[in-house]
């Protein structure tokens, strides 16, 4: 089972349950504006994103880093690509943090929004790591 743990979060599959505590993201204009068009979903379709409460804790930062180390370490990738709507500051400034670079910018096929598309690689990476003592 795909589980990783941080010191403040598990990070695992979707399960059934997690379906009614998701229900309120999807309702979120604040959380939606970021996903696809922007519109909002009720709680029977596709959820997403993060509990309201819960912004401004680092807590996306967490999960990316492990994700990114997730990447490289177990599963041996070379290049880790992450994708953002333009405006997104928040999600723009935690891939920089993480060390990756603004590769692109392009639209999204499915909603016409622009994105920008930052990247990092495994020696980019490592690099970044080794220079700051990690």
């Amino acid at each position: 089972m795909f589980k990783i743990d941080t010191a403040r979060l598990v990070l695992r599959r979707w399960r059934d349950n997690d379906l009614e505590p998701l229900a309120a993201i999807n309702a979120d204009p604040d959380v939606m504006r970021w996903i696809g068009d922007g519109s909002t979903r009720d709680e029977v379709q596709t959820r997403a994103g993060l509990e309201a409460m819960e912004r401004q804790k680092g807590f996306a930062s967490e999960a990316a880093a492990a994700f990114v180390e997730f990447g490289f370490r177990d599963c041996g990738l070379e290049q880790i690509v992450s994708v953002t709507q333009a405006g997104n500051g928040a999600s723009e400034r935690i891939m920089e943090k993480l060390g990756m670079r603004l590769v692109r910018e392009s639209v999204d096929p499915s909603c016409g929004r622009p994105i920008r598309i930052y990247a990092t690689t495994r020696a980019q990476h490592a690099a970044a790591e080794h220079a700051s003592g990690s």
